[in-house]
């Protein structure tokens, strides 16, 4: 061990050291000691078992420190993965419930069923609403 620890500490490192590698277990006592954060073997045995609910140990301290934890909870990282929704997207995500999302088919323009004297007396409408904006007759 490079550092002096405390009898607390020795406590907390030896039950990470039963799980994983005495460099791993001592960076993880190292890391929250810098953090200003206690590590008892109450701690030690609640971070173990998130670290093994998370399914790999090494890959959820790197976690951890990367996003500047103090401590750790596997759920933290698990539902943001699974329950993204985005409200402002009310189309679901592809599921067994909903499966692939249909594309739209295209449709013919609006514009081609208007009758051709109906589209005629629009097309004057515009040109005179456009003249009276401009103070203008437009032709």
């Amino acid at each position: 061990m490079s550092i002096k620890l405390s009898e607390k500490e020795q406590a907390g490192y030896d039950i990470l050291r039963a799980e994983m590698s005495d460099e791993l277990a001592m960076e993880i006592v190292e890391y929250r000691r810098e953090r200003k954060a206690k590590i008892t073997a109450r701690i030690a045995r609640t971070l173990l078992k998130e670290y093994k609910a998370f399914g790999d140990i090494e890959k959820a301290f790197t976690i951890q420190t990367a996003r500047n934890w103090i401590s750790f909870e596997c759920e933290w990282v698990r539902s943001k993965a699974r329950t993204f929704h985005d409200t402002n997207n009310p189309m679901p995500a592809q599921s067994a419930n909903y499966g692939r999302p249909e594309p739209i088919k295209p449709q013919e323009p609006a514009s081609s069923n208007v009758d051709p004297e109906r589209r005629r007396q629009l097309a004057e409408m515009a040109r005179r609403t456009a003249a009276g904006m401009s103070g203008r007759m437009v032709q």
